[in-house]
């Protein structure tokens, strides 16, 4: 079958190529094809203005010129092993593009994990908070639970605190990895950690 490219522009960049309906009609239900909303919705999240009013993280993202056809998002998602997890476009890139090079799909404990939302945690350090004791909280998501790290004197040292904890814990989802490219970009995600922190003398126990 002929390819025939749709007219109309999705979010304003992306053309839609598909040789098929990627939408089906009729059953219990409508059914979208897979391929084209997870492109569609990676168009959303970078070039709807709605959408990044109410997720201002968004603002400076953008796709690779190449994304903007479907087929060629389509092409590189067969070849991904992509059902059940979520695509990626921090761990092997710069946070800001989607690209055939930057974007990998993980699972949603990495995803979650990568994801320090730094534009939302206000005032502190990330994973720092001020406790009800005047002294400064560390706490960190891990297993989808919130974990305290410990309490502090100083901001400094809650941060340290957090620094470890996340890079002893990138260092153990990295080993559960079976795709080396997630894997590695772990790893990597931890020594940028360990690199960013000054040598402290807190000692931390295992995160459980």
């Amino acid at each position: 079958m002929v390819a025939t490219a749709k007219t109309k522009m999705v979010y304003g960049v992306g053309v839609n190529d598909a040789w098929y309906s990627v939408r089906v009609i009729g059953g219990e239900s409508n059914q979208m094809c897979p391929y084209y909303q997870r492109w569609a919705n990676m168009l959303k999240r970078c070039y709807n203005a709605s959408y990044i009013s109410r997720n201002p993280g968004y603002a400076s993202c953008r796709v690779d010129s190449r994304w903007h056809r479907f087929s060629e998002f389509r092409g590189w998602m067969c070849r991904e092993n992509w059902k059940g997890l979520e695509l990626d476009k921090d761990l092997l890139g710069d946070g800001a593009l989607y690209s055939p090079e930057t974007c990998v799909f993980v699972s949603k404990e990495v995803n979650c994990f990568t994801n320090d939302r730094g534009r939302c945690r206000g005032m502190f350090a990330l994973g720092v908070c001020r406790h009800r004791s005047g002294r400064f909280l560390a706490q960190m998501r891990s297993g989808g639970k919130q974990v305290r790290l410990g309490v502090f004197d100083t901001e400094k040292q809650a941060s340290c605190a957090w620094v470890e904890a996340k890079r002893f814990l990138a260092m153990e989802i990295a080993s559960r990895q079976s795709d080396p490219r997630v894997a590695c970009g772990l790893r990597r995600f931890a020594e940028r950690l360990n690199a960013s922190d000054e040598k402290t003398e807190i000692i931390l126990e295992s995160v459980k």
